[in-house]
């Protein structure tokens, strides 16, 4: 599936859902994502790598919560429209422990959460 494709459902899927971080409960590590492909989770680790792709037309930033090995990495995706909505933070959240709500999918076989909105976001000192 393509990444422009991922991100039209995201966008159809947030507009009828509620994104609000669930901080309390249930949560998972960066490599226990891999195995929650599909379904609604928290998903929480240190952020420890912040590319952007300026060749894709959604332009999106890619923010690898722990280890970033290329069979586990999780990843927070945000496209160049919503990156604004996030102020400057996501520029400063490396090395900071970094929670996301949202569905997580399957992009070039890792788990991501593509985030719109930073109610889904929750950033711990």
């Amino acid at each position: 599936m393509s990444l422009q494709m991922l991100f039209a459902i995201a966008s159809i899927a947030s507009y009828f859902s509620v994104s609000a971080i669930v901080v309390h409960g249930p949560k998972l590590s960066a490599r226990q994502a891999i195995y929650a492909i599909g379904k609604r989770e928290t998903v929480c680790g240190i952020v420890s790598r912040i590319q952007q792709t300026p060749e894709n037309n959604l332009k999106p930033t890619f923010i690898t919560l722990g280890k970033p090995d290329r069979d586990r990495a999780f990843e927070i995706v945000i496209v160049k429209n919503d990156l604004p909505r996030f102020g400057p933070g996501p520029a400063n959240w490396n090395g900071k422990r970094v929670c996301i709500r949202g569905r997580i999918r399957s992009y070039d076989d890792h788990p991501i959460i593509i985030a719109s909105s930073p109610d889904q976001v929750h950033i711990r000192q």
